[in-house]
């Protein structure tokens, strides 16, 4: 499964937010730790959306990185 992530930096802080899951926002100190929070994050939110039956249309996420913020990046998670 594909989740699309929307990635920015701000006052030095890496922040993501999912679009796609309502609520599905966090922050790292690195890129890396930015990755790992927003794995844990999705995972909870997916968690929370089947244990209260939500309809999600799971064939409409993908992954995508900012680019002007990551450049150096191609990584998909």
């Amino acid at each position: 499964m594909k989740i699309k992530a929307v990635i920015w930096q701000e006052d030095g802080v890496c922040c993501g937010s999912v679009p796609a899951l309502a609520g599905c926002h966090t922050w790292g100190d690195s890129y890396e730790h930015l990755l790992e929070m927003l794995q844990d994050a999705i995972q909870v939110c997916l968690e929370v959306a089947s244990q209260r039956e939500d309809q999600l249309d799971l064939a409409s996420f993908s992954l995508h990185y900012a680019a002007s913020i990551f450049p150096e990046s191609e990584e998909t998670v």
